[in-house]
């Protein structure tokens, strides 16, 4: 493996253990604190605080290429805040491990997405889609259990 791909998986599981720390927070915040719309609009603030701390200087010199990438990413990022808003409204009616549990699904619609909409990127292979076949079924074992 290479260092370049080892660096890649290792910020992998660094976001997938920031990303259910979140959640285990977020849990608690929208049942004792807020609503989940109040919750979510204020994780999203902050995250767009972090985010403007770390890469502010870079922000404006960060515009590069066409206008249909920044439709991209603005169309991304509206449905990222999408999944945040339902995770925030899910965590506030379901226990924070079934929530989690189909948050294991993403792999899932990910992948699906990526071999529909970006075949000239990325060769998706029969082991991943295997994999990505057992994280959802071990969701779906998750949550039933």
């Amino acid at each position: 493996m290479s260092e370049k791909k080892f660096i890649g998986y290792t910020i992998s599981l660094l976001s997938a253990i920031c990303y259910a720390s979140g959640q285990v927070i977020a849990r608690w915040g929208v049942t004792e604190l807020s609503p989940p719309l109040v919750g979510s609009t204020i994780s999203l603030f902050c995250g767009v605080t972090v985010l403007y701390l770390v890469g502010g200087r870079d922000f404006a010199s960060g515009f590069k290429g066409s206008g249909i990438a920044l439709l991209f990413v603005l169309v991304a990022g509206a449905l990222s805040a999408g999944g945040v808003v339902f995770l925030f409204q899910a965590l506030c009616i379901a226990d924070v491990s079934t929530v989690a549990s189909f948050s294991g699904t993403i792999p899932f619609f990910t992948i699906l997405g990526s071999y529909f909409f970006l075949k000239h990127f990325e060769r998706i292979g029969v082991h991943l889609w295997i994999g990505c076949f057992l994280v959802v079924i071990g969701s779906v074992l998750v949550t039933l259990g």
